[in-house]
């Protein structure tokens, strides 16, 4: 889910400083969900998850912008309930100008141009996990813990030249980190209200995954697609996923679904979505679906500030 919308702006300056513009947003989802799958505790359960993040930004005299970002979150209403519910959901500084931008610390991987949308609008269901399995990075969401392929990077640049999108991404250790070292590239081109575009990752001891991504907004409806193949270090063959979602919406409803499949599964995964726009960023959302051979749902509220 994206978590940020510009919410409200401050100006902070003092004697022999840059003014600095700050700007606060955030979001949250609230409802039950239902998990199948579950073997402790209530296969009906309490979602909660709240995200505040603070941008502060400079400029220099040559017309560089300087940021950073940090966003702070709450994932569940047991976190809430215990008292120590608040989280480091990820931070990064950045330079950006006519050449792109550079980003230290916690920062997109450069084949995750155009990953899928998930259902379900609170947790989401995990469809999109599936299609993801081999191309994400660290735990591949909260769906099927461990089994992520990849590691998440720590440096990235992103520079778009006309309707051309280029992303380099890396994780370069520190000191007593022996996380395996992980590379990514990018690259998309827009055509219209469409894309296509291409990902390559290489994760040390892992492997690596080819991805290939298209989709757009035709006739009021938005389409996303992926094919991923991945050729892991390890003596077995190579692995695929795809996935495929699509939406509709007319008036302040929007219906969406989605299938995905992986060679790591039996069963092919897809989900049915809604939500209803209530307005000044509140929407009524839920979906229902099968994954890796289970039955989740979810339905509440969503807004964002």
């Amino acid at each position: 889910m994206k978590k940020i919308l510009l919410a409200t702006t401050i100006l902070v300056g003092t004697a022999g400083f840059a003014a600095a513009e700050v700007t606060l947003s955030g979001s949250s989802v609230f409802g039950l969900g239902y998990w199948e799958a579950i073997e402790e505790g209530n296969d009906t359960f309490s979602v909660m998850e709240t995200y505040l993040t603070a941008t502060a930004t400079v400029q220099s005299d040559a017309g560089l912008e300087f940021g950073f970002e940090q966003t702070f979150g709450t994932y569940s209403t047991e976190d809430a309930r215990a008292g120590d519910g608040i989280s480091n959901d990820g931070t990064s500084v950045y330079v950006s100008g006519a050449f792109g931008k550079l980003s230290f610390g916690s920062v997109e991987e450069a084949n995750d141009f155009a990953d899928l949308p998930d259902i379900g609008g609170l947790n989401g269901l995990g469809v999109d996990d599936v299609a993801e399995l081999y191309s994400d990075t660290g735990d591949n969401g909260d769906l099927f813990p461990g089994l992520g392929y990849n590691r998440s990077s720590d440096i990235n640049y992103t520079g778009t030249f006309g309707a051309f999108t280029i992303g380099l991404s890396t994780n370069l250790n520190g000191p007593g980190d022996d996380t395996d070292d992980s590379s990514s590239i990018g690259l998309n081109y827009n055509f219209g209200d469409g894309y296509v575009g291409l990902g390559y990752v290489n994760t040390e001891n892992f492997g690596e995954a080819m991805s290939l991504y298209a989709g757009g907004t035709f006739s009021g409806v938005t389409v996303n697609a992926m094919y991923t193949e991945f050729d892991p270090e390890l003596d077995i063959d190579k692995q695929s996923a795809y996935g495929i979602y699509a939406a509709y919406t007319t008036g302040a409803l929007t219906l969406s679904a989605e299938v995905a499949d992986a060679d790591a599964f039996e069963d092919t995964s897809y989900g049915f979505g809604a939500s209803y726009d209530l307005g000044g960023g509140a929407a009524v959302v839920g979906g229902i679906g099968s994954v890796a051979g289970t039955t989740r749902a979810e339905a509440g509220v969503s807004f964002e500030f």
